[in-house]
């Protein structure tokens, strides 16, 4: 019997230029947190940065490959798709189908005895269990359901994070089915009654294949549940598996790490601390938890052999179109699986011919093939490649398992080196290929296909922008390489027939996780292209391969051992003989791997927990689910009666009746669950809503008065005085009395990014050291001279000629002492090098350290080689290390404990051993990290002292109008005086000042802080640290002076005074970043005045940024000046905005939150701007409570109030997509301004800002067309045109985000 194929592409040795391996290390943009929102939504809306990105990736690159000979014909044949039939044939020609591809000896059933180690459970396993009536599948699902369904809120189980969708009614319905055939003796086959899921990008009927998206309920695509379910996926619901959820994924198949924020990230069960890989992340994880033996998953880039060989289970890519044909010229439906036996099951089911698929069903069956007689069994193996990438820690378990391989035992496999073409830009192709079809699927998903990336995340807005970028001509020459690659290994199948390519499936053991990006993401491409050196070559090329686990790593953080893959690729139609070299490695990792198979420590028994026999992995108790099973679908009508009786005539409330049924009838659903049932059954509503309540209404009013946090206000209210209130009742009623609180923003980026407590603490550090003397603490003062954040800028300091006689001399005196003490103790080595200013006093001159301790922080880290993550890594593998030592200071420790905590941290960081590994200036070296280990634990020791605003506010009894008022008072009373800081003027003064400031309080607040003086006990001391940070906040916040506003930019012309690009000032914003906005309470209506230091969305670019302080009374002069500037601006702009109206028509795509490159932002409360291409930005604005109202009236204005529509663009922050209505009304008494248009756009919603607003035009044909409006010029002009077309009521979309969210992210 002959093997022949269809579509063969021929065999040919490429060129010997092709054959050069040159690696090159990609150098893409790493962006997370909030600088990825910036520019996801810059690139979102710039073809030009698109572009930019899409040539910086290299992907133009392949297009200059000269393939093929070249001779006349334009070189290579253009492959468009890799699809290559195999075909089984007889003498006659006929295609034969002789051996059905179920039947599936015992040899291919084989799994390790259960009493081993790190056994996993298989299909065989569970079909045993049920004919031998030790367990149901009934009670299999029962046992199952609970740990994988999510609730209302998408809170569930503890595997549920790896599925998204689940239908209990009918999985339960399929397991009583099976049941039933048990009992009489009739099962389908071995995977009746299996459970098993699916990939979420999968079609199963009557679920929305999501592909791991947040659902957005106004997209139809989210309301169309798939009509048939995939061929493959029907297969094995046809041999009686029990298909039981549909399973997390990266978002839209788009990356390998597995991370996605919409959904959730799986957990990698081997260590927590690691990505389960991806795209079929659920997959990975479910399977390595051992929830289910069987998952179906796609790959088109490693998706299903990438998170098999992070999970250490196995993953099978089949040859192109074997399962099902796809839309796609790289992507496959595949199986995975724990064990290769239910891998083989699975792909056999799977496989199987689809009559009505003409490519699909033309493949030879796939059946058990014992071997060709005599024929060697081959490895082929391209030395350069895998030396190139692969990390030390794979490597070595790739050699160990090519050991055993190449072994009589181990099957006596031949080594042949192999060179394979085009390993660069092959890869290049590929991932550009992935994104372009990416691109246009996502396209095909919008009903707006202008606006198809608002339904993604951040970074695969990113990506699949820069795909659909990719170029026609460059997809042809995608197709030549491709062409190349499949001629080339036919052409080694030729020389060496059963050849297999070995490589590890990737080169990395894990991907760790990186603190904070579950919040939007990360893009990491390089790691990305890393992560898939390997694993491209089959997807291009149409071959199919295997990813088996061979062994365990060592992790860089976390605990747990990471699983190894090795990947063997063959030729196509080659999957039974990969199967057949699983089965090999699988022995070889059960048997001759040191330690056999390991299975995570969270591996849960289902088979056990359906027995009830087993206890939970988790606590060692037994498993609540036990004996009873767990009710997913609730048989309510027996419970209407009494829920009407309890709800209605007794009138409990409805936390009453859940726990009455809970312990009464152990009926158990959610509370959401109960609110839809009551109003299915019609149930009267028991509305009492709580502004209706006076005395709550009251006691609130009086509690936020107080200055008490939501959650101290909810303890009073309901355990100290009574009133059944819950959380969500007390937040509405404080927000309709407009009582409003902010967030502690300290204690919030504390919560979500760890890693940046410390340098926060460093911003504060000047504030919060003491009380403004010259400390004696050489450490303090080496680190504000090397951190920069205590030290005094003197530029910072009023002008010498405003200053007095007297205050000249005052500031003279005391630089004069702090001269000498400074040289005093210069000369007795009490101080360190200061590499910057100080007080007033110069840096000191450059030079190598005197004494050991003065090596500076930046000395250290450099010796060290210490990246900045590596460096935030180290400090807190070293805090984690002091803390469970009880250590906070190296002089109590004692050198020997000390010693032993710095050979602790050197053992558990990677870095630092290879560092120390180097026996040169060992040293140093060792000195490094003992200056950086004390300054660890010199900031716990300030952490645990450090006072915030907050608690100071709290001590005082203030709340934030009054420290308003405070903080104008002695803005006014440091102008008068001409105070710079204290360091300059000394304590004295300082001390002078502040009872000057006390004096000139009003009476009831004078009397609160002169109380606090003035308290006697063990309260004295904590109000004076209060009562000083609250007077040092005050000083900090109005250090600058007024600045004189800069000329206004015409025409992308900069004046003589106006620097070419000005950039952020990090340092400065760490600064102020202690002193944002804290808990408390805040006049009702009133725009919170944030920090002029606080960066923008503009500033990932490039922005000009003035902090500076305004004394009340010089404001409206400082507005007046501005105002006419930009007056004499919009006269230039004038003629511009005349045309706008005609150019509406012509706008075909979204302009949304371009304003962000361009226009000025009136709520980020300071001039930022970004000069592009022209464009001339109106003049700085400033803004002051009492002037909030004070606008500036285009000659067209009009005084009558008219309604307007606002509702949310999608790219609009997520919470909000979710809570807010779809469109709302609002009325506007002066509909000219767009200051007061984005003023209304966040009314309803407090703590957001508008940064970004639409104006709504309709084209005639029942379309939109979107038109930026970005000032009052354009605003007017927009209007103008609406009434023109007899349209009275304007529609704007607005583009929201979080305020303090962006805020956190750039601390």
């Amino acid at each position: 019997m002959a093997r022949l194929f269809a579509n063969h592409p021929g065999a040919r040795e490429a060129a010997p230029s092709a054959l050069v391996y040159r690696p090159e290390a990609d150098k893409n943009p790493v962006l997370r947190g909030f600088p990825l929102v910036i520019a996801s939504t810059l690139i979102s809306n710039s073809g030009y940065l698109q572009k930019l990105l899409w040539e910086n990736a290299k992907f133009g690159h392949p297009k200059n490959v000269v393939c093929g000979l070249g001779l006349g014909g334009g070189g290579e044949f253009k492959r468009l798709t890799p699809n290559v039939i195999p075909l089984t044939q007889d003498d006659d020609g006929q295609q034969q189908q002789t051996q059905s591809m179920l039947d599936i000896n015992t040899t291919e059933l084989t799994t390790p005895p259960p009493q081993q180690e790190g056994r996993f459970w298989s299909a065989a396993d569970y079909h045993t269990a049920y004919k031998n009536g030790q367990v149901t599948p009934v009670q299999v699902v029962e046992a199952l359901l609970p740990l994988i369904s999510r609730d209302e809120t998408g809170k569930g189980g503890k595997y549920s994070v790896a599925w998204l969708q689940t239908n209990p009614s009918e999985v339960l319905a399929a397991a009583r089915e099976s049941t039933q055939r048990y009992a009489e003796g009739k099962p389908l086959g071995i995977l009746d009654g299996v459970p098993f899921g699916v990939k979420d990008d999968t079609d199963v009927e009557g679920f929305v294949s999501t592909m791991g998206m947040r659902v957005a309920d106004e997209e139809g695509y989210f309301k169309k549940p798939a009509a048939e379910t995939t061929w493959p996926v029907r297969k094995l619901q046809e041999q009686g598996a029990i298909m039981v959820g549909k399973m997390n994924q990266h978002e839209i198949g788009m990356d390998t790490s597995g991370c996605n924020p919409s959904t959730g990230t799986p957990q990698n069960w081997y260590n927590t601390s690691y990505y389960p890989g991806g795209s079929s992340s659920g997959a990975g994880s479910a399977l390595s938890g051992g929830v289910v033996p069987i998952c179906v998953g796609t790959d088109a880039g490693g998706s299903v052999r990438v998170p098999a060989s992070f999970c250490g289970v196995y993953g099978l890519k089949t040859t192109h179109n074997r399962t099902v044909t796809r839309n796609s010229s790289v992507c496959v439906v595949a199986p995975m699986a724990a064990t290769v036996a239910d891998l083989t099951v699975a792909y056999r089911v799977m496989s199987q011919p689809n009559p009505s698929d003409p490519s699909q069903s033309m493949l030879a069956v796939s059946t058990h093939q014992e071997g060709a007689v005599g024929r060697k069994k081959v490895l082929g193996v391209c030395r350069e490649w895998i030396d190139a990438k692969t990390s030390p820690a794979v490597l070595e378990h790739f050699q160990k398992a090519v050991g055993y391989l190449t072994s009589q035992e181990g099957g006596g496999y031949e080594i042949v080196e192999i060179k394979l073409p085009y390993l660069r830009e092959g890869q290049l192709a590929h991932g550009a290929t992935c994104l372009t079809e990416a691109a246009d699927n996502a396209r095909s998903r919008a009903q707006d296909p202008n606006r198809y990336l608002g339904l993604l995340n951040y970074p695969n807005r990113i990506l699949v922008a820069t795909g659909s970028q990719t170029p026609a001509v460059d997809m042809l020459k995608y197709g030549q390489i491709r062409q190349t690659i499949m001629q080339h290994l036919a052409h080694l199948w030729e020389r060496h027939p059963g050849m297999l390519i070995l490589t590890s499936t990737t080169p990395l053991a894990g991907w760790p996780i990186h603190a904070g990006d579950q919040a939007y993401g990360f893009g990491d491409g390089n790691k990305s292209i890393l992560n898939m050196t390997y694993v491209w070559y089959a997807n291009t090329s149409g071959c199919p391969a295997v990813s088996c686990p061979v062994g365990y790593a060592e992790p860089q953080q976390g605990e747990g051992k990471l699983p190894v893959g090795l990947m063997a690729l063959g030729e196509w139609g080659a999957e039974e003989q990969l199967l057949g070299f699983a089965r090999e490695t699988e022995v070889y990792l059960n048997e001759k791997n040191e330690g056999g198979r390991l299975r995570p420590k969270e591996w849960v028994d289902v088979i056990g927990l359906a027995k009830g026999d087993v206890r939970d992995h988790s606590n060692g108790k037994k498993s609540g689910l036990v004996g009873r099973g767990h009710k997913m679908v609730y048989n309510w009508e027996p419970h209407k009666d009494e829920c009407y009786r309890l709800y209605v005539e007794e009138k409990k409330s409805l936390d009453e009746v859940i726990e009455f049924m809970r312990k009464e009838h152990d009926f158990t659903p959610s509370r959401r669950g109960f609110q839809s049932q009551f109003s299915r059954w019609k149930f009267p509503a028991k509305h009492n809503p709580a502004y209706k309540n006076e005395a709550l209404v009251a006691r609130v009013r009086e509690l936020w008065e107080r200055n008490l946090t939501q959650k101290e206000m909810l303890r009073v209210l309901v355990e100290e005085d009574g009133f059944q209130v819950g959380d969500r009742e007390v937040t509405r009623l404080r927000r309709k009395l407009g009582l409003r609180l902010r967030e502690n923003h300290e204690n919030l980026s504390a919560k979500t990014q760890p890693n940046t407590v410390y340098l926060r603490q460093q911003s504060m550090r000047s504030e919060s050291a003491g009380g403004g003397d010259d400390s004696d603490d050489s450490d303090d003062d080496d680190a504000d001279a090397e951190e920069g954040s205590g030290s005094h800028d003197p530029e910072d300091s009023i002008p010498t000629a405003d200053l007095t006689p007297e205050q000249l001399a005052r500031r003279g005196e005391r630089k004069r002492a702090l001269e000498i003490e400074s040289q005093q103790k210069w000369a007795t080595k009490k101080r360190r090098r200061r590499t910057r200013g100080w007080a007033g006093l110069p840096a000191d001159p450059p030079g190598p350290p005197r004494f050991p301790s003065e090596t500076t922080l930046t000395e250290a880290r450099d010796l060290l080689q210490l990246s900045d993550e590596t460096y935030k890594s180290m400090r807190q593998e070293f805090q984690s290390i002091c803390e469970e030592a009880g250590v906070v200071k190296k002089t109590l420790a004692g050198p020997e404990k000390w010693e032993s905590l710095k050979e602790q941290l050197i053992r558990q960081s990677m870095h630092l051993r290879a560092v120390m590994w180097d026996q040169e200036n060992t040293d140093k070296k060792r000195l490094a990290i003992d200056v950086i280990a004390c300054d660890v634990t010199k900031r716990m020791r300030v952490a645990e002292s450090q006072m915030t605003l907050a608690e100071a506010r709290r001590v005082l009894g203030l709340n934030p109008e009054q420290g308003r008022d405070m903080r104008f008072s002695l803005h006014r009373i440091l102008a008068d005086d001409g105070f710079t800081c204290k360091h300059e003027e000394g304590q004295e003064h300082w001390e002078e000042v502040k009872r000057r400031w006390l004096a000139e309080m009003p009476e009831p607040l004078r009397q609160l802080l002169v109380g606090a003086e003035g308290t006697t006990g063990t309260d004295q001391p904590i109000k004076v640290k209060a009562l000083n940070l609250v007077a040092r906040d005050a000083k900090a916040k109005g250090k600058k002076p007024a600045a004189t506003p800069k000329p206004a930019k015409v025409k992308g012309k900069r004046t003589d005074n106006a620097s070419d690009v000005d950039t952020l000032d990090l340092t400065e914003f760490e600064t102020a970043a202690g002193q944002l906005p804290v808990p408390g309470p805040t006049t009702p209506n009133r725009q919170p005045r944030q920090s002029r230091s606080t960066p923008t969305p503009h500033a990932v670019l490039a922005v000009h940024s003035e902090a500076r302080f305004l004394p009340p009374a010089d404001i409206e002069e400082q507005q007046q000046q501005q105002q006419q500037q930009q007056q004499q601006q919009q006269q230039q702009q004038q003629q511009e905005a005349a045309h706008l109206s005609s150019m509406d028509a012509r706008l075909g795509t979204s302009s949304m939150l371009m304003a962000a490159n361009v226009g000025q932002n009136p709520f980020l409360d300071g001039p930022s701007y970004v000069q592009v291409q022209g464009y001339a930005p109106p003049a700085p604005q400033v803004y002051h409570q009492h002037h909030q109202h004070h606008r500036h009236h285009q000659s067209a204005s009009s005084s009558s109030p008219i309604a307007v529509y606002f509702r949310l663009h999608p790219a609009s922050a997520p919470l909000l997509l979710t809570v807010t209505p779809g469109m709302w009304i609002t009325t506007l008494d002066n509909p000219r301004s767009i200051n007061e248009l984005r003023t209304a756009a966040v009314e309803k919603c407090p703590g957001f800002m508008c940064i970004a607003i639409e104006g709504i035009i309709k084209d005639g044909k029942g379309g939109e067309l979107p038109l930026s409006v970005n000032d009052d010029v354009e605003l007017d002009a927009y209007l103008r045109h609406l009434q023109s077309q007899g349209v009275s009521t304007p529609t704007f979309s607005v583009q929201l985000i979080t305020a303090a969210s962006g805020q956190r992210e750039w601390v």
